[in-house]
């Protein structure tokens, strides 16, 4: 039997691809795109990839290329993962897997 957790992993690592645009197939289709009057108004805001830096103390910004950072935060959706657990959640230790991932 496979580890449900490593099955588990294995998808989420798809979820987007080199340019981590997300690879659900469908997942944009009710998606609009920016209109060029939004992306000239957000460029010229105060709030640029410097300052989010210094604001979140990330060391870096990443997201899917071709987009801006406040594009991204306001106009793209997103596929994330909140939170995994898998195998056994008691006291000590077992040498067995679930049979399905850990969810709340």
């Amino acid at each position: 039997m496979e580890n449900p957790a490593t099955v588990l992993a294995r998808l989420i690592a798809g979820l987007h691809d080199k340019n981590l645009k997300i690879a659900i197939e469908g997942f944009y289709v009710d998606v609009k795109a920016l209109a060029p009057w939004e992306r000239k108004a957000w460029k010229h805001l105060p709030v640029h990839e410097v300052e989010l830096l210094r604001m979140t103390g990330a060391p870096a910004l990443r997201g899917e290329k071709g987009y801006t950072p406040l594009e991204r935060i306001w106009a793209r959706p997103t596929a994330e993962v909140n939170g995994i657990g898998g195998g056994y959640q008691g006291r000590g230790q077992r040498r067995c897997c679930r049979a399905r991932p850990w969810r709340n």
